[in-house]
């Protein structure tokens, strides 16, 4: 009973996870304020360079969100790119949800063998 539990349990993460965490960090990027300067994690800002390829993404999508065309663009001119990319791969993990059926085999166990062996506590990922 307790294995089967845990299967479902894999199964539901794996099928939504990754879907979840874009939707949630689409959202969380369209609602930030992109007027206030915040701590940040960035690596290349924390070693004293000023060149970051990745800075200023997440206000550019912001200012997008907020119709601010002109400010998305001069703080990351590929903020308009990640949101396109972003939005994408939801749409397709969307599609995939439904095209994939919910019956009791998952199709992870063909992909990633080694959730499988973890899951059965075999050691069926070097086969």
């Amino acid at each position: 009973m307790a294995e089967a539990f845990r299967k479902s349990l894999v199964s539901y993460f794996h099928r939504y996870f990754e879907l979840a965490i874009w939707i949630v960090g689409l959202f969380l990027l369209a609602t930030m304020s992109p007027e206030n300067d915040h701590a940040s994690l960035c690596p290349f800002n924390a070693m004293g360079l000023s060149f970051c390829p990745g800075c200023g993404l997440g206000h550019s999508i912001s200012w997008l969100f907020r119709g601010e065309f002109n400010l998305s663009f001069q703080t990351h001119p590929l903020g308009w790119f990640a949101v396109i990319m972003l939005l994408s791969r939801i749409i397709t993990l969307i599609r995939n949800l439904i095209k994939q059926p919910s019956s009791g085999k998952v199709s992870y166990e063909r992909i990633y063998p080694e959730v499988n062996s973890i899951v059965s506590g075999t050691d069926n990922a070097s086969t």
